[in-house]
């Protein structure tokens, strides 16, 4: 006799990769390429926050105290 569960778990593994290919994908690639850049504009944003002695901080600091 087949055990109910096992049958469901194999056929769950037969599909495979299958579930994110067609109508089923999430998104499209032009929106997943859009929010991959932005997030790439986020960490670049914040990465020249946290610059130490380079990057506009530092310029602006230094134009501050000029005569």
């Amino acid at each position: 006799m087949s055990d109910p569960v096992h049958d469901y778990l194999a056929e769950i593994g037969r599909n495979g990769g299958a579930a994110g290919r067609g109508a089923a994908k999430a998104r499209t690639s032009e929106q997943a390429r859009t929010a991959a850049l932005a997030r790439w504009a986020k960490a670049r944003k914040e990465a020249d926050g946290k610059t130490s002695g380079t990057g506009s901080n530092a310029v602006r600091h230094a134009t501050q105290h000029k005569e």
